[in-house]
């Protein structure tokens, strides 16, 4: 069903659109949204496709392009890109109590309603990130990835339609000049600072599993028709996740980029992406909006999505209140090595449209 008021597609069974909270079905909407900029006419003349019946200016709609400011060191952006139809990207950012809170979903869009996939896990990551503030940052992003996937796993789906709504997952956590960053699947985090620049994050993907074990090089693998394939999202097919986590050192002044592959894709390289987002007199926002244009200007052949935060670094007299830092467990040997499955991420980059999974070896 499309919300009459701001043209959002919502379940046929809400009462309001989540976007903007007018009452859905044959119900007069309610003006929330600012009228055309172009003529004045009100959000509700707008056609479904966005166009101002009154004079054809096409407004922006609510989730295709969002960008959140939390300060001029701290912002993100999210846009749908130029090629698809909708935003399944998703991101949450906030401040509590000096903690910097960055999260990145990307919906799977070979699985149903990836949109709303991303959303709940975005939200319900935000929401468990907000309690519990004594807690280590490891066990917090553990604690919250677990809550973004039973917010993922809780979403109605058709058995024959298709596998389940599903998304990757990044968040990170900054407290004090340290940063702990969990993941699942091929969302990323970088760090840029110069010389020190750096990706900080491992997908979660057929083709570094391959590489890694020798079976091919990465061009070889890179041509492969399993290139975009995950090995972990978070999803109902996908089992409780075990996220990978690594916590940074930010002595250094720099900035921590989290992003989905609407934009690495482009430019994979840590050093590029700084060159990308330029210099930070202008702010996080701006750096944001950089990345995200040079995404568009590129194509634009998927959602794109960037999260900034200019750090600072905290001195001894500064200093927040002290984090635990878990020591990482000891690797425990494996005589079998299970199956793998594998979850395709339909992209316009593939020549091809593939299965949902696969199994490894087959």
């Amino acid at each position: 069903m499309l919300c009459q008021n701001c043209n959002a597609d919502m379940p046929t069974d809400d009462a309001f659109c989540e976007e903007c909270g007018s009452p859905l079905g044959n119900t007069t909407p309610v003006e929330t949204l600012p009228p055309c900029v172009r003529c004045g006419a009100p959000a509700s003349a707008a056609d479904e496709e966005g166009f101002c019946n009154e004079c054809g200016f096409r407004r922006e709609k609510v989730r295709e392009h969002t960008e959140i400011v939390i300060d001029a060191g701290f912002a993100g952006v999210t846009d749908q890109g130029k090629r698809h139809a909708h935003n399944e990207d998703s991101l949450a950012i906030a401040e509590l109590d000096g903690t910097k809170i960055l999260i990145v979903c990307d919906g799977v869009s070979s699985s149903q309603d990836a949109a709303a996939a991303s959303k709940a896990a975005a939200s319900s990551a935000l929401a468990s990130l907000q309690t519990d503030p004594k807690d280590s940052a490891e066990h917090r992003l553990r604690g919250a990835i677990r809550s973004a996937w039973h917010g993922v796993a809780d979403l109605p789906y058709t058995m024959s339609e298709g596998d389940p709504p599903s998304t990757t997952f990044v968040a990170a956590l900054v407290e004090g000049n340290l940063a702990t960053v969990a993941w699942a699947g091929d969302s990323r985090a970088y760090w840029l600072s110069g010389e020190h620049s750096k990706q900080l994050t491992i997908d979660d993907s057929w083709l570094n599993d391959t590489v890694a074990e020798g079976k091919l090089t990465y061009e070889e693998a890179l041509h492969s028709d399993k290139a975009h394939a995950i090995t972990k999202w978070l999803g109902a097919d996908a089992g409780e996740p075990e996220p990978s986590i690594v916590t940074i050192d930010l002595s250094q002044p720099g900035v921590l980029l989290l992003c989905t592959d609407g934009l690495w894709n482009y430019a994979e390289e840590a050093g590029k992406l700084e060159e990308l987002a330029g210099s930070n007199e202008n702010g996080a926002i701006e750096m944001a909006r950089r990345l995200v244009d040079f995404a568009n200007c590129e194509g634009g052949r998927d959602n794109i999505t960037a999260a900034v935060y200019v750090h600072v670094p905290v001195t001894e007299q500064q200093e927040v209140h002290p984090i635990a830092v878990v020591p990482e467990p000891e690797a425990v040997p494996v005589e079998e090595e299970p199956a793998v499955e594998l979850k395709r991420k339909r992209t316009t980059f593939d020549r091809f449209w593939f299965l949902p999974s696969f199994q490894r070896g087959t």
